[in-house]
């Protein structure tokens, strides 16, 4: 019964001795997330960490789970993302790049894209350490184009690609592994819609497998990549 009575004591004891600690200068906990930089100012020496802008270059391996239209299916695409990625501080950075993804559709045929995003806006939840978390928001647009595969002959009246613009919002994490380079893995969802003209319109209602399958595009995209500052 007097171990009841303490906890109030102890619990108001804590309390105490957390606001204490979160308000008092953390001179070593804080260092970077190299583990150098320990200084008692707290004056880190990567560039990301203590606020300094620094710029990327970023390479990723993708694959495309996307459902198009009404049509949903295990489609086969793979892609390869090139990207320039600006730290501009220690939570926020912003991500320019190119996509080109390759496979087979849902419908059959081979498909290929050529994407780029306007951009992407990087939001890391956990910039002090090691293992950055983080989420993403972005914009892009890109370009699909529909080849023959294995009998299957594109008519030659659909159009040679198809327009989309569209958003993703997703997560990942960012172990920086020196000052120089980081590993990441990311998870995606997308909607992407198609904005082809009139005539285009036309054409695709013509075929059914064509013309819904390539309406909206929506899914899932895992990446995983590296990233060299």
């Amino acid at each position: 019964m007097s171990m009841l009575r303490l906890l109030p004591v102890a619990f108001a004891a804590l309390t105490a001795f957390a606001a204490t600690s979160a308000l008092t200068p953390r001179a070593h906990a804080d260092c970077n997330y190299l583990g150098e930089g320990c200084k008692e100012d707290h004056e880190p020496d990567d560039p990301g960490e203590n606020g300094k802008p620094e710029v990327g270059v970023g390479l990723d391996v993708f694959r495309l789970t996307p459902t198009m239209g009404g049509f949903s299916g295990s489609a086969e695409l793979f892609g390869l993302r090139a990207s320039m990625h600006a730290r501009l501080g220690r939570r926020i950075a912003l991500g320019v790049g190119m996509e080109p993804v390759f496979g087979v559709d849902q419908s059959g045929y081979k498909r290929y894209d050529l994407g780029w995003t306007l951009p992407d806006v990087y939001l890391y939840l956990t910039p002090l350490s090691r293992f950055q978390l983080y989420t993403v928001m972005g914009v892009d647009m890109r370009v699909s184009h529909f080849d023959n595969n294995e009998g299957m002959v594109v008519p030659n009246d659909v159009p040679w690609g198809h327009f989309y613009f569209g958003g993703s919002v997703g997560a990942g994490i960012e172990h920086r592994m020196t000052k120089y380079n980081a590993l990441r893995i990311e998870l995606r969802g997308f909607v992407r819609g198609r904005l082809d003209g009139a005539q285009t319109e036309q054409a695709l209602q013509k075929y059914p497998e064509f013309y819904e399958g390539t309406r909206t595009t929506k899914g899932a995209m895992l990446s995983i990549g590296m990233v060299f500052f």
